[in-house]
């Protein structure tokens, strides 16, 4: 994105309405599998002290391995980035690493599990089952017996 109007001060901000996507080569080393059509909107402005910094809203879908199935499933997020972004200004072009900027915010959106999987009865085999956070409370309690005894 080029910043020459904001940064030779010939406008003061610079409305954004981007859609970007990520290829897979960029998502290779990386959990997610699909990442495209990020809608960015927002502006990019000079502040009070002229530095330059950006106030964008980030929304979009990632497909991601579900934690429990292992599908592909989608995962929608959205945030907002505010920031200063003197760093990612190529200094000698006037031009915004973009996309270096949505990657660094996106890659925290990135959930450590995540699942669709609402029926845990699927899930199961010789000597296991998979259960519910609910269920393990109420089926691991193994002081429960010496708290009934010390009740009598």
């Amino acid at each position: 994105m080029d910043l020459t109007l904001l940064i030779h001060q010939i406008k003061d901000t610079l409305p954004v309405h981007e859609f970007v996507s990520f290829s897979k080569e960029e998502l290779e080393k990386t959990d997610i599998k699909s990442l495209e059509n990020i809608e960015v909107t927002g502006e990019i402005s000079r502040n009070a002290i002229e530095e330059i910094e950006c106030d964008l809203l980030v929304k979009g879908t990632m497909k991601l391995r579900d934690a429990i199935s292992n599908e592909i499933v989608p995962y929608s997020f959205s945030f907002e980035i505010k920031e200063n972004i003197e760093d990612f200004i190529e200094k000698n072009e006037n031009m915004l690493a973009f996309k270096r900027l949505l990657w660094e915010n996106i890659v925290l959106e990135i959930p450590i599990r995540y699942t669709t999987v609402n029926n845990y009865d699927d899930y199961q085999g010789d000597g296991w089952r998979l259960i519910s956070e609910e269920d393990v409370v109420k089926e691991n309690r193994p002081f429960e017996v010496l708290l009934n005894q010390e009740e009598e």
